[in-house]
């Protein structure tokens, strides 16, 4: 009987994770996590320099926009660092339309992820990135709804 009892206790001794160890994981994981913010804001920043300077605007996918006023659905297309993979700050999911109606993210199966970033065509709506909240470091910036 002791046996069993001092080999449960070795298994879980050996199961235990030290406060410590977890402090550890944890201040490793927000390492990580700094890093990869910094690494991101640089690359939108080396993105929105390119722009800046061949005057385009990329965009990396899409979503679709449906008025509840006057019924017509079109692609919002999202500037790099406006939601994805790269997310510096968030779209917002109703927007006002055209009409003056209000417009709500629709069908979010079909949103579309390119792979690279791309050139925004001419005649295209979509989210432009809070150039001001980001140089003020707002953490409540928003995606600016841009519409053609």
């Amino acid at each position: 009987m002791s046996y069993a009892r001092n080999k449960r206790a070795k298994e879980r001794r050996r199961n235990r994770i030290d406060i410590i160890d977890i402090e550890k994981l944890q201040k490793q994981r927000n390492e990580n996590l700094q890093k990869e913010r910094l690494e991101n804001e640089e690359k939108i920043k080396t993105l929105t320099k390119v722009e800046e300077e061949m005057g385009i605007t990329l965009v990396h996918g899409a979503m679709t926009y449906e008025c509840e006023e006057c019924g017509k659905t079109w692609k919002m297309w999202l500037e790099v660092g406006v939601e994805g993979k790269n997310k510096i700050m968030p779209c917002p999911f109703i927007i006002r339309c055209k009409c003056g109606g209000m417009a709500k993210h629709i069908n979010w199966q079909n949103d579309i992820d390119l792979p690279e970033p791309r050139p925004l065509g001419e005649n295209m709506s979509y989210f432009k990135l809070d150039r001001k909240g980001l140089k003020k470091k707002d953490s409540n910036a928003c995606g600016i709804p841009i519409l053609k």
